[in-house]
């Protein structure tokens, strides 16, 4: 009744669009390169490579979700249990890893790669991220309305590019899909849906949904889990659908001999010509301009809205944008596959964090404990300080005594132990203070 007595759409249409708009806001260069890439590098063992990308990219983004809105929905409200000043620190970190550090500069360096490689070879890269970027902000600067814009308009289109590719690729299979020697296929394939960084997404776009559902009139908050978790549902089928399909595509790539050295934006265009002809160019073009645009503009009103808040007004939303696109700018001018090598040991790096937080908020009610939270998050910081050391030194590792105590298959997941023995040993420990002091 208050959604008719307000005038504002039904409650069904709102949770539909806002699904749909986090689904497109997910969506963004890397959720399209990345998928073909690992399928023809796994070859016949697409299976367990796609169940763990999807373990990263769905998993992680569904509980990210629902962690973040139960949290009270931001990511700085993920990390309560740890002070102020941590989890400033982190959510600053990983706002620059999915705003203007890392993301949002991919997704104008995969337009211009494709324009470049598809459609329209003499174009200077300027241009295009020029172009990009003043379409961002012609979004972005209409708040109200970002999710609106995006799910009404932009990702139905989206969805139809994307849909006609991927089936085409399934009935009328590229080549043939061949052993390729990968191994540690599961937890290597994980850890690569590091760089989608979903999950950090997840816990900065909820923001973005939880504030639409607000202003159509959910106010109670149990109200609002349950509409963003309708809403997470909605993105995670359509993500899943897509990383299924574009992994399995990228599979029947594994035998061509000629793409061999293809990686990334080559391999993708490949796909699409050799699928759809020079019209498989046009629509792969359009669907990556279209899903790396919605992608900027949710990211960059999720740092606007960060930086005003974390700067209690003193930065303001808009200027927060202005620099963050102008830094954006900049950065993608380097490239798609500079950005990516820089990106995949930072998120090496604070990806342990993210997971451990998500993970804790969103099985919150056995696991709210400030003891708790406080060990595991020290414990995900271990490949985080060998990054920074590594980045001192070079040949300082942290984690390789570790790694050598699980099987080679789990090795990336040695961040793990860690993470749960310092956990543990904090629970204890305030334990056994406690009943020490209720002794005495």
């Amino acid at each position: 009744d208050v959604y008719k007595r307000q005038g504002f759409m039904n409650k069904s249409k709102i949770i539909i669009v806002s699904g749909l708009a986090l689904f497109a806001m997910f969506v963004g260069a890397g959720n399209l390169i990345f998928p073909p890439q690992l399928g023809a590098e796994a070859g016949s063992a697409y299976l367990p490579a796609t169940l763990g990308f999807l373990c990263t990219g769905i998993g992680l983004v569904f509980m990210g979700v629902v962690a973040t809105t139960r949290a009270g929905g931001n990511i700085m409200d993920l990390g309560h249990h740890l002070g102020k000043v941590p989890i400033s620190l982190f959510s600053i970190l990983a706002m620059l890893a999915i705003g203007p550090g890392l993301a949002i500069p991919r997704t104008a360096a995969t337009t211009y790669e494709f324009l470049k490689g598809s459609l329209f070879p003499d174009f200077p890269a300027w241009l295009s991220s020029a172009i990009f970027f003043s379409i961002v902000l012609f979004f972005v600067f209409r708040p109200s309305r970002v999710v609106d814009l995006i799910g009404n308009f932009l990702t139905p289109g989206l969805i139809i590019v994307l849909a006609i590719i991927i089936i085409k690729g399934i009935v009328t299979p590229l080549g043939e899909i061949i052993p390729t020697g990968m191994e540690a296929v599961f937890s290597t394939s994980f850890e690569k849906g590091y760089q989608t960084m979903d999950a950090i997404g997840a816990m900065c776009f909820t923001s973005i949904v939880v504030a639409s559902f607000v202003n159509k009139g959910v106010h109670d908050h149990d109200e609002l889990v349950s509409c963003t978790i309708k809403a997470g549902i909605i993105a995670s089928i359509g993500i899943a659908a897509l990383y299924s399909g574009l992994l399995y595509i990228g599979a029947t790539t594994s035998s061509l001999t000629e793409i061999h050295d293809f990686v990334y934006v080559d391999r993708l265009i490949f796909i699409a010509e050799g699928l759809l002809g020079k019209l498989g160019s046009v629509f792969m073009c359009l669907a990556m301009v279209l899903a790396c645009l919605t992608t900027a503009i949710g990211l960059s009103s999720t740092v606007g809205e960060f930086f005003e808040k974390l700067s209690h007004g003193r930065i303001s939303m808009r200027w927060a944008i202005l620099a963050s696109t102008a830094f954006s700018y900049y950065f993608s001018i380097s490239g798609v596959d500079k950005i990516v090598a820089i990106a995949a040991p930072i998120l090496a790096g604070i990806y342990p964090l993210a997971i451990v937080l998500i993970v804790l908020n969103f099985f919150y009610k056995s696991l709210d404990h400030k003891a708790l939270h406080m060990g595991c998050s020290l414990g995900a910081l271990f490949p985080t300080v060998e990054m920074i050391l590594n980045g001192i030194d070079g040949h300082i590792s942290l984690m390789e005594p570790l790694e050598n105590l699980f099987p080679e298959s789990f090795r990336n997941f040695a961040w793990i132990l860690p993470v749960v023995v310092l956990g543990l040993l904090c629970l204890l420990y305030t334990s056994d203070a406690a009943d020490e002091r209720s002794s005495v």
